[in-house]
């Protein structure tokens, strides 16, 4: 699983988000292990014979499912980290911050682990939700407000906790985003498989899809 923006806008920004996008299905098919794969991205992007800038960041996490739970290994490059909320409320970041890709030969790059247990999850989000800014002062939501709202989201399933986060933002912005905003959410039911939500949202469009894992 993983969450990236690229830089910019437009057809580079399409074309590096489809090189990125295709060079990590690639890399997962032999590697597993989440710094190896952003660090050969990261070669990908440097070699890619084009002077238009390819700077990228992403948060990529590995999950490998057993009774009751799932252990997770993850790895951030410039990206906001990720947020667990434990079964019990409490929200914390986990995970290193890293270096952007596309930059430096050598990124500095992180792998963390843990395991997830029953009514644990794991929120992935996009810097458009803590960057996201009111309308009358210009605030920023900002990360502890999501931590909060994160932390108030009760038993929902994974994809209605990915949406509340979204509609968090948009309301706060006074339905005027300025950025995109992409939200994933893994949570750990108690007897199904591991259950998947997703919300990304542009300017003009949002949808949500949910999915077993």
């Amino acid at each position: 699983m993983v969450v990236g923006d690229v830089c910019g806008n437009g057809p580079i920004a399409a074309k590096n988000t489809a090189l990125a996008r295709n060079t990590l299905r690639a890399l997962a098919r032999r590697l597993t292990r989440p710094t190896l794969i952003l660090a050969d991205l990261n070669q990908v992007l440097l070699d890619w014979p084009t002077d238009d800038p390819r700077f990228l960041t992403a948060i990529y996490t590995s999950v490998r499912p057993f009774p009751g739970g799932a252990m997770v290994r993850i790895s951030s490059a410039g990206h906001p980290l990720a947020l667990v909320r434990s079964a019990n409320g409490y929200v914390h970041e986990f995970g290193k911050p890293g270096t952007l890709l596309g930059v430096l030969p050598d990124p500095e790059l992180h792998d963390s682990r843990r395991i997830l247990r029953v009514g644990d999850s794991l929120i992935l989000f996009s810097d458009g939700v803590t960057e996201a800014r009111n309308d009358a002062d210009r605030g920023l939501y900002g990360d502890e407000r999501l931590r909060r709202l994160v932390a108030g989201l009760g038993d929902l399933p994974a994809v209605a906790m990915a949406e509340a986060i979204h509609l968090a933002a948009l309301a706060f912005t006074g339905g005027r985003l300025s950025d995109d905003i992409v939200v994933f959410v893994m949570k750990v039911p108690s007897h199904e498989p591991l259950s998947l939500g997703l919300t990304a949202v542009s300017h003009d469009a949002h949808r949500t899809r949910p999915g077993p894992c």
